[in-house]
């Protein structure tokens, strides 16, 4: 279980808890998150994820994805953040890069800035 707080920009903040578990049977991981950011919908608050290489990319109704260090956990940036790279599909249904998040710890929170990704990598 995790608890956070999202800041979009000038959005009020945006809390909420994300459910993670392994699927061993299906070999992926699954979030399900609940928060204050409009209504529960199975289509809008479920992602289901896989590790790839040293990524590990869950898919929703965006797409995010976090690096994995040498042990195949997620990867801890020197200054104790975790980056988070998103997408979101265009009219065609290709992904685009969206955002750019990081995750610092504040106390038993998990906070994090998403700024948006413009520099056209990913």
């Amino acid at each position: 279980m995790q608890e956070y707080e999202s800041v979009f920009g000038d959005e009020p903040t945006q809390t909420g808890v994300n459910f993670w578990r392994y699927d061993a049977d299906d070999g992926k991981f699954r979030i399900i998150f609940f928060s204050n950011n409009g209504p529960f919908t199975e289509e809008g608050n479920r992602y289901e994820g896989k590790v790839t290489g040293d990524r590990l990319t869950f898919v929703g109704p965006a797409r995010f994805e976090y690096a994995l260090d040498a042990d195949g956990a997620i990867e801890v940036n020197a200054d104790g953040t975790i980056s988070v790279a998103w997408w979101l599909r265009d009219e065609n249904g290709r992904w685009q890069p969206w955002m750019d998040n990081t995750f610092t710890r504040t106390d038993e929170r998990i906070g994090a800035r998403q700024t948006p990704n413009r520099t056209g990598r990913r």
